[in-house]
């Protein structure tokens, strides 16, 4: 690679840590589903700003959670309005949130979001009614199909 898009790579990449702002969250059960984690706290996120990305570290040898977990959210000013709910229920839990220096990569990424033995089934929803929220039907489905196992990914085609 040339030195010119070196320079760009480096360039972008600042570009891209300027934007985003990321916490800490303590206070939850360790022992619960990733998923459906990450589904409640974007929920109860969603009114800071833009979530560009929760990373819920996780100890395999123990099948267990890891605490803290980050979310990293985009646009200014979102970070002080994450931190403003630190004490806040989730759930039966009290949040603890706080601020995390600005870094390239949250510790305890979630680049592996498969582990070993699993399965995949795919499961198709017809006729979604509007009014129902993206975050509330994950939700649904995450409670509805919670005696499968855990789930890891949810997309949608809207």
């Amino acid at each position: 690679m040339d030195e010119s898009a070196i320079k760009g790579q480096k360039s972008l990449e600042l570009k891209g840590e300027k934007r985003t702002s990321t916490i800490s969250v303590e206070g939850y059960d360790t022992r619960v589903h990733q998923y459906p984690l990450m589904l409640a706290l974007s929920k109860q996120f969603a009114s800071c700003g833009k979530i560009a990305r929760i990373a819920v570290p996780r100890d395999f040898e123990k099948g267990i959670l890891k605490s803290p977990l980050f979310i990293s959210f985009w646009g200014e000013g979102a970070r002080n309005k994450a931190l403003k709910l630190s004490g806040s229920d989730l759930g039966g839990w009290t949040l603890v949130v706080k601020p995390v220096p600005q870094q390239k990569e949250p510790a305890g990424s979630n680049n592996h979001l498969f582990g070993r033995d699993v399965r995949l089934l795919i499961v198709k929803v017809d006729d979604l009614p509007s009014l129902v929220r993206n975050i509330d039907f994950k939700i649904g489905l995450c409670e509805h199909f919670s005696s499968c196992g855990e789930k890891c990914y949810y997309f949608s085609h809207s």
